[in-house]
């Protein structure tokens, strides 16, 4: 996922986390390093 869509319903889980706004750069970030 590559944000340039973000979507409308439903969750996104990534590594067993749920994203959210407010945890959304975290997430990434720790993802890329």
């Amino acid at each position: 996922m590559n944000f340039l869509e973000e979507p409308t319903s439903g969750q996104v889980y990534i590594d067993g986390q749920k994203l959210t706004h407010a945890n959304k750069t975290k997430i990434i970030r720790e993802s890329i390093s």
